[in-house]
């Protein structure tokens, strides 16, 4: 397994099968969890060893906004036109 590191020694990605650039080299234990809870910066390899990063702190991710296109602006005008003509015909048959 090879390990990619920050300058805090902080594992932020790794890689089991082959070689990465700037990788260290590791053959010691593996925390149990590691596989399943791994996020770049949550362990860090201290002493040659894989610990958990006790200054850890999960990245805060807020959801992405959308954004508008004016294409998406101008179906809004033709929604708008559609349902407005909808409504003058159903007046228009109902005044008969």
């Amino acid at each position: 397994m090879q390990l990619i590191l920050n300058e805090n020694s902080e594992i932020t990605t790794y890689v089991e099968i082959g070689n990465a650039e700037n990788g260290v080299d590791y053959d010691g234990p593996i925390p149990a969890d590691f596989y399943a809870d791994f996020e770049p910066q949550k362990y860090k390899l201290t002493a040659g060893v894989i610990v958990i990063n006790t200054d850890y702190v999960r990245p805060e991710v807020s959801a992405p906004t959308p954004t508008l296109t004016k294409q998406d602006a101008i179906n809004a005008q033709f929604l708008k036109m559609n349902l407005d003509l909808q409504l003058k015909l159903k007046e228009l048959e109902s005044n008969g």
